[in-house]
């Protein structure tokens, strides 16, 4: 992309922030790249101009306009034939029009990038008032189109609560695993090799991206209670009921483990402590089911020592398990 596209896209971006309302992160962010560089200024007031210049048309005179173009062009090819104008300024006009459009419809309204450490978020409020709480250790992308409102979750877990717009579906992508809905309640998480979904209210449709050169492939729709395990090639290796009072509990500060082995649940617990823990190899495919306090960690590893034949020993910031011998 040459220099001159790119501030074009980067100012018709920033147009779209102003229409719809710049946040104070926003507006900094915004302040800080129209005074960066002369150019910045020119390309932002040249968009300004050509939306103040099709705001004195009516909607059926651009409309019109804008199908004259497309029917030039695709007589001329290369736009190269000008013949069917009266005027080249008004072609010059309903090009700029129309790129403007274009670009507005691409250009994301809102961006954003989350990150949580060693603690939840509990309620981020997004534009569309829907609402996002991230667990600890979590990374997402967020970006509102016309058409589409997007999440990337790139690492960790997080809940959502979806207000409902039936123009602008919500998309989640978690590597390519898709999760699009249009107004619901669920919990999305993303572990190295698998996504899981976990329905509380309303209905998700799950997908899976096989070649990015086509649509999705459908994978399952989800109601009330249920739950999805998707692993990095596309193929559903879980899909059962589970209670309601156990999707995201780590808003309430509390984990659930469902007969896994006691290497996942470590992995699960080390998000929120900041102690490195080691499990030895022999003991790591164990189970453990239980719900616990994630303030309390130390409740974890006494219940698995009394399940277990284990030994838990703690040195410095290292937590080792291992099999009594």
């Amino acid at each position: 992309m040459i220099k001159n596209e790119k501030l074009e896209n980067e100012a018709s971006y920033w147009y779209s922030c102003n229409k719809e309302g710049l946040s104070l992160s926003q507006e900094k962010l915004f302040l800080r790249w129209i005074n960066a560089d002369i150019e910045h200024k020119k390309n932002y007031d040249s968009i300004t101009k050509i939306e103040n210049i099709c705001a004195s048309f009516d909607d059926e005179y651009l409309n019109n306009l804008e199908q004259e173009v497309l029917l030039t062009a695709k007589r001329s090819k290369i736009f190269g034939n000008l013949k069917y104008y009266a005027s080249a300024a008004v072609f010059i006009l309903a090009i700029c029009v129309g790129a403007f459009k274009v670009n507005e419809y691409y250009s994301p309204s809102y961006i954003n990038t989350l990150i949580s450490e060693t603690k939840p978020i509990k309620e981020v409020l997004l534009p569309d008032d829907s609402l996002l709480s991230l667990d600890a250790k979590t990374k997402i992308n967020i970006s509102f189109y016309v058409s589409e409102r997007r999440v990337e979750l790139l690492q960790g877990q997080v809940f959502f609560n979806i207000n409902r717009d039936v123009k602008r579906p919500f998309i989640i992508t978690s590597g390519s695993t898709q999760i699009q809905v249009l107004g619901t309640s669920f919990e999305v998480k993303k572990l190295d090799k698998r996504t899981i979904v976990r329905v509380s209210s309303g209905k998700v449709k799950v997908s899976y991206v096989y070649n990015e050169n086509k649509a999705p492939r459908i994978l399952s729709l989800l109601t009330k209670g249920d739950e999805i395990t998707v692993n990095s090639l596309g193929k559903v290796t879980a899909l059962k009921k589970v209670a309601l009072d156990n999707i995201a509990l780590w808003r309430n500060n509390k984990i659930f483990f469902d007969n896994i082995s006691i290497k996942e649940a470590v992995n699960e617990l080390s998000r929120y402590i900041t102690k490195k823990i080691e499990v030895d190899d022999k003991i790591a495919s164990l189970a453990i089911t239980g719900k616990f306090f994630l303030d309390k960690p130390n409740k974890f590893f006494e219940a698995i020592s009394s399940i277990h034949p284990l030994i838990i020993n703690e040195e410095k910031n290292i937590i080792s398990i291992n099999k009594k011998k």
